[in-house]
């Protein structure tokens, strides 16, 4: 599935080769504008594994909520995340 991601996009970590991100909570809102927010970093790879993260964003525009990282490669895989995510206008967490 293909998303166009808003940005400026937040993530949560810097580094995704072979890391375990710490667990977070993270939050956003999109009063000001449309964000993204990603709750490790843009690519997991290797034998990486994604945060047990708590994400969410709300506020009058929208939001997409991702919870590990936009692309996962070789052995890596995601974390246990609870995401939430409320607007007025629309969100995404998928």
């Amino acid at each position: 599935m293909a998303i166009t991601l808003y940005q400026p996009a937040l993530f949560g970590d810097t580094s995704g080769k072979h890391a375990r991100p710490a667990a977070q909570t993270i939050s956003v809102d999109t009063n000001s504008g449309e964000r993204t927010l990603v709750g490790d970093v843009p690519t997991l790879m290797g034998r990486a594994v994604g945060g047990n993260d708590t994400l969410g964003c709300g506020g009058l525009a929208s939001g997409i909520v991702i919870g590990d990282a936009i692309t996962i490669t070789g052995r890596a895989r995601g974390g246990n995340d609870d995401i939430s995510a409320s607007s007025k206008a629309y969100a995404i967490a998928p």
